[in-house]
Protein backbone atom coordinates (compact mmCIF):
# COMPACT_ATOMS: atom_id res chain seq x y z
CA UNK A 1 0.00 0.00 0.00
CA UNK A 2 1.30 3.45 -0.90
CA UNK A 3 0.50 6.13 1.65
CA UNK A 4 -0.70 9.47 0.36
CA UNK A 5 1.56 12.50 0.75
CA UNK A 6 0.70 15.89 -0.70
CA UNK A 7 4.38 16.45 -1.40
CA UNK A 8 7.58 14.84 -0.20
CA UNK A 9 10.64 16.40 1.26
CA UNK A 10 13.99 17.20 -0.31
CA UNK A 11 14.86 17.42 -3.99
CA UNK A 12 15.66 13.78 -4.86
CA UNK A 13 14.57 11.09 -7.24
CA UNK A 14 13.83 7.63 -5.90
CA UNK A 15 13.30 4.45 -7.86
CA UNK A 16 11.79 1.25 -6.58
CA UNK A 17 11.64 -1.42 -9.29
CA UNK A 18 9.48 0.15 -12.00
CA UNK A 19 7.99 2.83 -9.73
CA UNK A 20 9.79 6.15 -9.56
CA UNK A 21 8.84 9.57 -8.32
CA UNK A 22 10.39 12.98 -7.74
CA UNK A 23 9.97 14.96 -4.57
CA UNK A 24 9.64 18.68 -4.05
CA UNK A 25 10.94 20.80 -1.23
CA UNK A 26 8.79 20.37 1.85
CA UNK A 27 9.48 23.95 2.85
CA UNK A 28 6.88 24.90 0.23
CA UNK A 29 4.53 22.13 1.34
CA UNK A 30 3.73 23.16 4.89
CA UNK A 31 0.94 25.54 4.11
CA UNK A 32 0.17 28.64 6.13
CA UNK A 33 -3.45 29.47 5.39
CA UNK A 34 -4.60 32.94 6.42
CA UNK A 35 -8.33 32.63 6.94
CA UNK A 36 -10.80 35.45 6.68
CA UNK A 37 -10.78 37.24 10.01
CA UNK A 38 -7.28 36.14 11.10
CA UNK A 39 -5.73 39.57 10.64
CA UNK A 40 -8.61 41.29 12.44
CA UNK A 41 -8.40 38.75 15.30
CA UNK A 42 -4.67 39.40 15.54
CA UNK A 43 -5.23 43.16 15.78
CA UNK A 44 -7.93 42.88 18.46
CA UNK A 45 -6.26 40.13 20.53
CA UNK A 46 -2.55 40.97 20.25
CA UNK A 47 -2.44 41.51 24.04
CA UNK A 48 -2.52 37.71 24.38
CA UNK A 49 1.02 37.43 23.03
CA UNK A 50 2.45 38.80 26.26
CA UNK A 51 -0.07 37.14 28.55
CA UNK A 52 -0.12 33.79 30.30
CA UNK A 53 -2.89 31.32 29.50
CA UNK A 54 -5.51 30.99 32.23
CA UNK A 55 -8.98 29.47 32.63
CA UNK A 56 -10.58 32.57 31.07
CA UNK A 57 -8.34 33.10 28.04
CA UNK A 58 -6.97 29.63 27.19
CA UNK A 59 -9.10 29.20 24.04
CA UNK A 60 -8.22 32.68 22.79
CA UNK A 61 -4.56 32.07 23.67
CA UNK A 62 -4.50 28.92 21.53
CA UNK A 63 -6.38 30.70 18.75
CA UNK A 64 -3.81 33.53 18.76
CA UNK A 65 -0.93 31.03 18.52
CA UNK A 66 -2.67 29.32 15.59
CA UNK A 67 -3.27 32.66 13.85
CA UNK A 68 0.35 33.69 14.39
CA UNK A 69 1.32 30.44 12.63
CA UNK A 70 -1.02 31.31 9.74
CA UNK A 71 0.51 34.77 9.49
CA UNK A 72 4.03 33.21 9.42
CA UNK A 73 5.00 34.79 12.72
CA UNK A 74 6.40 31.46 13.79
CA UNK A 75 8.89 32.63 16.43
CA UNK A 76 6.08 34.09 18.53
CA UNK A 77 3.74 31.19 17.69
CA UNK A 78 6.43 28.75 18.83
CA UNK A 79 6.72 30.44 22.23
CA UNK A 80 2.96 30.33 22.72
CA UNK A 81 2.64 26.70 21.58
CA UNK A 82 5.45 25.71 23.96
CA UNK A 83 3.55 27.34 26.85
CA UNK A 84 0.47 25.31 25.88
CA UNK A 85 2.44 22.10 25.44
CA UNK A 86 4.23 22.33 28.80
CA UNK A 87 1.22 23.64 30.73
CA UNK A 88 -0.07 21.52 33.59
CA UNK A 89 -3.40 23.37 33.71
CA UNK A 90 -6.45 21.15 33.29
CA UNK A 91 -7.85 23.25 30.44
CA UNK A 92 -4.85 22.17 28.34
CA UNK A 93 -4.41 18.63 29.68
CA UNK A 94 -8.06 17.54 29.44
CA UNK A 95 -9.52 15.64 26.53
CA UNK A 96 -12.51 17.38 24.91
CA UNK A 97 -15.33 15.51 23.17
CA UNK A 98 -17.08 17.06 20.19
CA UNK A 99 -20.30 15.43 19.07
CA UNK A 100 -21.94 15.78 15.71
CA UNK A 101 -25.35 14.85 17.03
CA UNK A 102 -28.22 14.95 14.57
CA UNK A 103 -30.14 18.27 14.85
CA UNK A 104 -33.58 17.78 16.37
CA UNK A 105 -32.72 14.32 17.71
CA UNK A 106 -33.92 13.94 21.31
CA UNK A 107 -31.20 11.41 22.17
CA UNK A 108 -27.89 12.91 23.15
CA UNK A 109 -25.02 10.86 21.78
CA UNK A 110 -21.48 11.16 23.06
CA UNK A 111 -20.22 10.00 19.68
CA UNK A 112 -21.86 10.19 16.31
CA UNK A 113 -20.80 10.36 12.72
CA UNK A 114 -18.01 12.90 12.51
CA UNK A 115 -17.51 13.17 16.26
CA UNK A 116 -14.02 13.47 17.67
CA UNK A 117 -12.01 13.95 20.84
CA UNK A 118 -9.48 16.77 20.86
CA UNK A 119 -6.60 17.85 23.02
CA UNK A 120 -4.90 21.25 22.96
CA UNK A 121 -1.51 19.62 23.59
CA UNK A 122 -1.95 17.51 20.46
CA UNK A 123 -2.67 20.58 18.37
CA UNK A 124 0.25 22.49 19.90
CA UNK A 125 2.62 19.55 19.32
CA UNK A 126 1.62 19.28 15.64
CA UNK A 127 2.18 23.01 15.10
CA UNK A 128 5.55 22.78 16.89
CA UNK A 129 6.54 19.90 14.60
CA UNK A 130 5.69 22.06 11.58
CA UNK A 131 7.67 25.00 12.94
CA UNK A 132 10.71 22.83 13.61
CA UNK A 133 10.51 21.19 10.17
CA UNK A 134 10.50 24.63 8.55
CA UNK A 135 13.51 25.58 10.66
CA UNK A 136 15.30 22.31 9.76
CA UNK A 137 15.25 21.16 13.40
CA UNK A 138 14.10 17.69 12.46
CA UNK A 139 14.91 15.82 15.70
CA UNK A 140 12.82 18.29 17.69
CA UNK A 141 10.04 18.08 15.10
CA UNK A 142 10.05 14.29 15.39
CA UNK A 143 9.86 14.51 19.20
CA UNK A 144 6.77 16.73 19.13
CA UNK A 145 5.15 14.71 16.37
CA UNK A 146 5.63 11.51 18.40
CA UNK A 147 4.09 13.24 21.41
CA UNK A 148 1.06 14.27 19.35
CA UNK A 149 0.60 10.81 17.88
CA UNK A 150 1.35 8.67 20.93
CA UNK A 151 0.68 10.67 24.09
CA UNK A 152 -1.80 13.43 23.29
CA UNK A 153 -4.04 11.57 20.88
CA UNK A 154 -6.94 12.99 18.96
CA UNK A 155 -9.53 10.32 18.12
CA UNK A 156 -11.93 10.60 15.18
CA UNK A 157 -14.95 8.31 14.89
CA UNK A 158 -15.36 8.76 11.15
CA UNK A 159 -13.06 7.85 8.31
CA UNK A 160 -12.80 11.35 6.83
CA UNK A 161 -11.33 12.93 9.95
CA UNK A 162 -9.16 9.91 10.70
CA UNK A 163 -7.75 9.83 7.14
CA UNK A 164 -7.09 13.57 7.09
CA UNK A 165 -5.23 13.25 10.39
CA UNK A 166 -3.25 10.25 9.17
CA UNK A 167 -2.28 12.04 5.96
CA UNK A 168 -0.99 15.01 7.95
CA UNK A 169 0.94 12.76 10.35
CA UNK A 170 2.38 10.74 7.45
CA UNK A 171 3.51 13.89 5.66
CA UNK A 172 5.14 15.27 8.81
CA UNK A 173 6.88 11.96 9.58
CA UNK A 174 8.23 11.73 6.02
CA UNK A 175 9.46 15.33 6.25
CA UNK A 176 11.28 14.58 9.51
CA UNK A 177 12.88 11.38 8.22
CA UNK A 178 14.01 13.01 4.99
CA UNK A 179 15.33 16.02 6.86
CA UNK A 180 17.36 13.65 9.03
CA UNK A 181 18.79 12.07 5.88
CA UNK A 182 16.91 8.80 6.43
CA UNK A 183 15.76 8.36 2.84
CA UNK A 184 15.39 4.60 3.12
CA UNK A 185 13.19 5.05 6.19
CA UNK A 186 10.96 7.37 4.15
CA UNK A 187 10.69 4.83 1.35
CA UNK A 188 9.95 2.02 3.83
CA UNK A 189 7.42 4.26 5.56
CA UNK A 190 5.68 5.19 2.31
CA UNK A 191 5.27 1.58 1.28
CA UNK A 192 4.49 0.08 4.68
Amino acid sequence: MIRYFPKLALEKKFSISSFSFSTESFFNSIYHYVARGDKAYFRTHDYLIKSVPNNKNYKDYYEMARILWNLKRTTTAEKMFLKIFYSKASFYTNQYYHSSDVPGDKLKNKYGYGSFASNYKNFAAVYLAKIYIENKRFSEALYFLNMAVNKYKVVYTCGTGRNQQRNEYDFLYASCFEGLGQDQTVIDFLFA
